[in-house]
């Protein structure tokens, strides 16, 4: 736990020290997120017991290199504490988002109630 969030903590100090990660923030879970309950979702439960969020704007072409270094910087320095989960909020798609099982529900789901590929979102699952 002390390691954890002293990798949290600096990330604060990468985020304060270049001004180009716009947000960097641990976020502690825990409670009725981490209880396993079938009434939660395709998502299900989360066990892990941090949260970290980190990112940055590109509000010019010349600041998409730092700000991706920056990251890589991040994801380096947290790598052995990372579960490597993604909640679906953050994912950048439906593969990222949820685990096979929970995929496959949702793909049979959009089979049945969707054939046609009317529903859209922005991590779409395949109905395959």
């Amino acid at each position: 736990m002390r390691a954890r969030a002293a990798g949290i903590g600096g990330c604060a100090r990468w985020s304060y020290a270049s001004q180009l990660l716009v947000e960097c923030v641990g976020r502690r879970l825990g409670g009725a997120l981490a209880r396993a309950d079938e009434a939660h979702g395709a998502a299900g439960h989360v066990e892990e017991p941090y949260l970290l969020i980190y990112g940055g704007v590109v509000a010019a072409p010349e600041l998409a290199d730092p700000i991706a270094g920056l990251i890589a910087r991040v994801n380096t320095a947290m790598g052995p504490y990372r579960a490597g989960r993604t909640v679906p909020n953050f994912a950048a798609d439906a593969e990222s988002a949820y685990p096979p099982d929970a995929l496959a529900r949702l793909a049979a789901i959009k089979r049945q109630r969707d054939p046609k590929g009317v529903i859209r979102s922005n991590r779409p699952v395949s109905r395959l």
